[in-house]
C-alpha cells in the first residue's frame, strides 16, 4: 500500500507505440499496446512520481515487458570511458585502494571527484569503473537535477523489473546484496540534497562527480580534485584526438599547444578535433592565438564521448546560475591577473568608501555602488558577505580560495572566457581600476602588499591615463615597489603637478610628491635631475618641521643618498662611503631591514666596498641583499636581479684575487715542491 495520499499516476510510454488501455476486470488491467519509441525516460514527461514503501505499488504498474527493461537498462548503463583517455594514474590508484580495501565490517563506500567543468571528472570515474571486476551491477545516474535523479532511479527499477518509480529503484539497490556501483554524475546544483538518493544500506559503492568542492563532505576521507593534465599526458591526448603519430616533432608541437591551453582536458580535446578536421598541427598555435574565443567555442563534428559542451558553453552554464552580485564579482576579478587576487582589495576599497564621499557619476559611482554591497545596515564592513559571494562562485569551481593567504585564483582559461565575454568592458574596467586604487595601502612598511598587486595593476591598466587623478600616487607606489620606475615616475610627476596646483609648492602633500619623484630619478640613476627636488624638499621640511622631525630626517637621508650616488659615479668613494653608511642606518631604523629602499642602500654600500677592493665585505652584504630580495621581493624583481649581478661581479673579483695570490710565493713553493726539493722551516712559514 502507498504510504501517503495517492496522486494521479503518470502514464509511461516505453520504446514503442502508445500503450493500450488496461483491461477491465478483477485482479489487474489488460496488457498495454506496442508503444512509441523512446519516450519513457525523458524527464520532461515524468511528473507526480508516486513513492511507495517496499515497492508496494499497484500491480498493473509493476508489469514490465522485456523490451521496456532493455530500454531502461540502456539509459542507466555506464558508457565506456573515452578511447583516448590519458593519465590520472594517481587518482585512479587512490580510488582502487579505497574501493578494494577489506573493511572489518560491511559498509557502503562513497568517493567524490570534484573540479572545474571540462577537467574530465566523468571520464576518470568511467575509467575506474571499467577496471572493476567485482561489481556486478553498474549504473549511470544523471544527478544534475532532482527530476533527472528521479528519472534515473526509476529506470534502475524498470531495468531490474522491480517497479516503475524512483523509490522502487532505491529499494532494489537496498535489497540487492551483490556489489553494485552508482555513478552520480554532474551533481553541480548546490541546492540539491543528494542524501535521499543514497540507498539506506551497508553495502554498495557510490562515485559522485561535481564542480562543487563542498560535496567532499559526503566522503571526508575519500575524494580527489580533478585538475589539469600534466604536459606529457596532455600532449598524448592531443595527438590521439588529432589522429597524429607521436613522433618527436609532433610531440614537441603538442606540448606547446597544451601549455597554451593551460592543460585543460576539454580544451585539449577540442584542439585535437580541430587539428584532425583541418590538418593544421604545425599552424594550430598561431591560429589559436589569433582566434582564441572562436576556437574555444568550436563544436567538433565527431564526438568521442557523451560530453558535447564546448569549453566556453561549459562555464557559461555555471555562470548563469550565479546570483547577480556573484556574477559581477567574478567579472571584476577577471580583469585582474588570474592568480593570487587578494581579498583585501575589496576589504580596503570598501573601507575607503566608508571614509570618503563619492558623489559624481560614472566609474567612481559604479565602484561605490558595488562596494556598498559589502556594507551592513549599521555602516560597517561585512566580511561574511564577501565570504558568501566567494563560496557561491566556488560551488562551480570558477574561483578557488586559498585560506592561508586569503587570495582567490581562477583557471587561466576561465579567466580568458570571463574576459572575452565581458559586456561593457570599458565601463567595468574603469570601475575596477578605481576599486584597486581605493585598496592600495600607502604606508611605507606595506611594500610587500603593494608588490603583490603589481601583476594585477599591469593586467588591469593598459594606459596610465585610465587612472583617476585621485589614485595617481597610490598606483605610483605599486609601480615603484614593483621596480617599474618609469611608470612610477610618470604617475608621481602627474601627482606632483596636481598637488602643486591645488595647494602650492610648500604644502606637505606637494613636498611628499616631490620626494617621490626624486626617488624615481635616483632609481633611474638620474641624480642631477633629482638634486634640485631633493634639496627643495629638505629645505622646506627643515623650515616647516624642524631638523628632528621624522619627515625632515627622511629628507636628509634622501639628500645624503643622492649626494653619495653622485660621488660614487665620479669615483669619489672616500666621500661617498660615510654618506652611504648614514643612509643605510636611517633606512634600517625607519623602514626595517627588508624594505626595498633599505636593501638598495645596502647594495650601494656594497658597491662602494667592491670598488675600493674590499670584496669579502662587499660579498657579505650582497649575499644578504640577494637572500632577502628573493624571499621578500621575488627572484625576478629588478632589485633582486641587480643584486645578483653585483654579487657575481664581486665574487669574480674575489676569484681573480685568489688566482693572483696563487701566483705569488705559495705558487713558487708548489712549483719547486714538484721537484722534491727541501726547504727550510723559515721559507715555508713565509
Amino acid at each position: 500500500m502507498p504510504t501517503g495520499k495517492t496522486q494521479r499516476v503518470t502514464q509511461f510510454h516505453i520504446h514503442g507505440g502508445t500503450g493500450g488501455e488496461g483491461g477491465a476486470g478483477d485482479q489487474h488491467g489488460g496488457d498495454g499496446g506496442s508503444g512509441q519509441g523512446g519516450t519513457l525516460i525523458h524527464s520532461s514527461q515524468i511528473e507526480n512520481l508516486n513513492f511507495y514503501l517496499n515497492s508496494e505499488e499497484p500491480r498493473h504498474q509493476r508489469l514490465i515487458t522485456q523490451e521496456q527493461c532493455h530500454t531502461a537498462l540502456a539509459l542507466v548503463r555506464c558508457p565506456p570511458a573515452s578511447q583516448i583517455f590519458q593519465g590520472r594514474k594517481e587518482i585512479l590508484h587512490k580510488m582502487q585502494e579505497y574501493f578494494s580495501q577489506e573493511p572489518k565490517e560491511i559498509q557502503r563506500r562513497i568517493f567524490v571527484l570534484h573540479g572545474l567543468g571540462g577537467s574530465g571528472k566523468t571520464q576518470v570515474a568511467l575509467k575506474f569503473i571499467e577496471s572493476l571486476n567485482d561489481f556486478t551491477k553498474q549504473f549511470f545516474v544523471n544527478a544534475s537535477s532532482l527530476q533527472a535523479l528521479k528519472t534515473s532511479f526509476m529506470n534502475i527499477a524498470i531495468s531490474q523489473t522491480f517497479g516503475k518509480t524512483a523509490e522502487a529503484g532505491l529499494q532494489w539497490l537496498i535489497s540487492e546484496n551483490k556489489e553494485w556501483t552508482l555513478l552520480l554524475d554532474n551533481a553541480d546544483d548546490s541546492k540539491l540534497n543528494l542524501s535521499p538518493f543514497f540507498p539506506q544500506c551497508t553495502h554498495g559503492n557510490i562515485i559522485i562527480t561535481s564542480r562543487n568542492p563542498r560535496l567532499v563532505a559526503y566522503a571526508p576521507a575519500a575524494h580527489s580534485q580533478v585538475g589539469d593534465l600534466d604536459e606529457e599526458n596532455g600532449a598524448l591526448l592531443l595527438l590521439a584526438r588529432a589522429v597524429k603519430e607521436d613522433t618527436n616533432e609532433n610531440h614537441k608541437l603538442a606540448v606547446d599547444i597544451v601549455q597554451e591551453l593551460s592543460c585543460l582536458p576539454l580544451a585539449i580535446v577540442q584542439a585535437g578535433a580541430y587539428i584532425a578536421k583541418f590538418k593544421c598541427l604545425l599552424k594550430y598555435l598561431s591560429i589559436y592565438r589569433q582566434n582564441k574565443a572562436k576556437l574555444l567555442q568550436h563544436h567538433s563534428d565527431q564526438i568521442l564521448d557523451a560530453y558535447e559542451s564546448t569549453v566556453y558553453t561549459t562555464w557559461q552554464i555555471s555562470f548563469e546560475k550565479l546570483s547577480p552580485v556573484a556574477a559581477r564579482f567574478l567579472r571584476l576579478c577577471a580583469l585582474l591577473h588570474h592568480s593570487k587576487i587578494p581579498e583585501s582589495i575589496f576589504v580596503n576599497a570598501t573601507q575607503w568608501i566608508l571614509k570618503n564621499e563619492v558623489n559624481e557619476t560614472g566609474s567612481m559611482q559604479a565602484a561605490r555602488q558595488f562596494l556598498q554591497s559589502f556594507v551592513s545596515d549599521s555602516g560597517s564592513w561585512q566580511e561574511q558577505y564577501l565570504r558568501n559571494i566567494v563560496a557561491e562562485i566556488e560551488e562551480y569551481s570558477l574561483l578557488e580560495r586559498d585560506e592561508r593567504s586569503e587570495t582567490l585564483s581562477m583557471h587561466p582559461l576561465v579567466h580568458l572566457w570571463c574576459s572575452d565575454t565581458q559586456p561593457n568592458q570599458a565601463t567595468v574596467r574603469a570601475c575596477m581600476i578605481n576599486v584597486l586604487g581605493m585598496a592600495i595601502d600607502c604606508e611605507p612598511r606595506k611594500y610587500l602588499a603593494r608588490i603583490g598587486l603589481m601583476s594585477h595593476a599591469k593586467m588591469l591598466v593598459s594606459d596610465l591615463k585610465m587612472i583617476d587623478s585621485r589614485f595617481w600616487f597610490q598606483y605610483g607606489m605599486i609601480y615603484y615597489d614593483g621596480g617599474q620606475f618609469e611608470q612610477a615616475r610618470t604617475l608621481y610627476e602627474w601627482n606632483m603637478g596636481r598637488q602643486e596646483g591645488l595647494f602650492g609648492k610648500d604644502n606637505p602633500d606637494t613636498l611628499t610628491a616631490m620626494a617621490h619623484v626624486a626617488a624615481t630619478y635616483r632609481r633611474q640613476h638620474l641624480h642631477k635631475e633629482a638634486e634640485p627636488l631633493v634639496r627643495s624638499v629638505l629645505e622646506q621640511r627643515q623650515k616647516l618641521l624642524g631638523n628632528d622631525h621624522p619627515e625632515t630626517l627622511s629628507a636628509m637621508a634622501n639628500h645624503a643618498a643622492n649626494l653619495a650616488a653622485t660621488y660614487r659615479q665620479q669615483g669619489q668613494y672616500q666621500e661617498a662611503e660615510p654618506l652611504q653608511v648614514s643612509v643605510l642606518e636611517h633606512r634600517q631604523n625607519a623602514l626595517g631591514d627588508d624594505h626595498p629602499d633599505t636593501l638598495s642602500a645596502m647594495a650601494n654600500l656594497a658597491m662602494i666596498l667592491h670598488s675600493t677592493g674590499r670584496h669579502q665585505a662587499a660579498e657579505k652584504l650582497l649575499l644578504k641583499v640577494v637572500a632577502k630580495g628573493r624571499e621578500g621581493l621575488g627572484a625576478d624583481h629588478p632589485h633582486t636581479l641587480q643584486a645578483v649581478k653585483a654579487l657575481k661581479a664581486t665574487q669574480d673579483a674575489l676569484a681573480k684575487a685568489k688566482d693572483a695570490e696563487s701566483t705569488g710565493v705559495n705558487g713558487l713553493l708548489r712549483f719547486f715542491s714538484s721537484f722534491n726539493f727541501h726547504f727550510s722551516k723559515e721559507i715555508k712559514e713565509y
